[in-house]
């Protein structure tokens, strides 16, 4: 049986690469930047998240039938509450039981708790 390995990417316009470093910071993640055009973003856990800033970045629409990105945090409402204070866009989904955001690259993340962690 596959498990899902450590190693994502992601597309973002490059007009969107300050934000999508405040998004992560936001996120605690450590940035490397290992090409002009390329961040690398690790998580707690050591999960890591590469960045191409591309002009041809899919658009909005699109990267809502992309993959989406569930980001696992000791408190989901504290994250949520920061991240919606920084402006970050709220993405508005059938499952309830978790808060979904828009990046500012158009990519969807929803915040889940981690075990033990608050809601």
């Amino acid at each position: 049986m596959a498990k899902l390995g450590s190693n994502m990417r992601w597309q973002a316009r490059p007009s969107d690469r300050d934000a999508m470093r405040r998004l992560f910071e936001l996120l605690g993640a450590k940035r490397a930047t290992p090409a002009p055009d390329l961040d690398v973003y690790t998580l707690d856990g050591g999960a890591k998240i590469g960045t191409y800033y591309d002009p041809a970045a899919l658009g909005r629409a699109a990267l809502e039938r992309a993959a989406w990105v569930e980001f696992v945090v000791e408190d989901a409402g504290a994250a949520a509450q920061a991240l919606a204070a920084a402006g970050v866009e709220d993405f508005a989904y059938e499952d309830r039981a978790h808060r979904y955001f828009r990046a500012p690259n158009g990519q969807i993340f929803r915040l889940a708790p981690a075990p033990g962690g608050g809601g």
